[in-house]
């Protein structure tokens, strides 16, 4: 594993306390902070907000690709966006 993969991994474990540390800093101190993680292969500093931006894009993508796997298995659209919400 790659150290850009190590960076990124640890500020994914951390990312949950992340958003509570920079909400935190904006109730408090009225600061606006943001968080940063290192992408060693380009070079430069990636920040929170984008992360989390890459993980929702993921996710949605994923969540179409469910909806069609369940779609080609015989579920209606719908039955299927009602079940991957039962499940979480």
């Amino acid at each position: 594993m790659e150290f850009s993969a190590l960076f990124l991994l640890s500020f994914l474990i951390y990312l949950k306390q992340l958003i509570e540390l920079r909400r935190l800093y904006e109730e408090k101190y009225g600061i606006d902070a943001e968080f940063y993680t290192i992408n060693l292969k380009e070079e430069r500093l990636v920040p929170m907000s984008e992360v989390i931006n890459q993980l929702r894009e993921i996710k949605e993508v994923r969540g179409e690709a469910e909806v069609a796997e369940l779609e080609r298995q015989g579920f209606t659209k719908e039955e299927a966006e009602a079940f991957l919400s039962q499940i979480g």
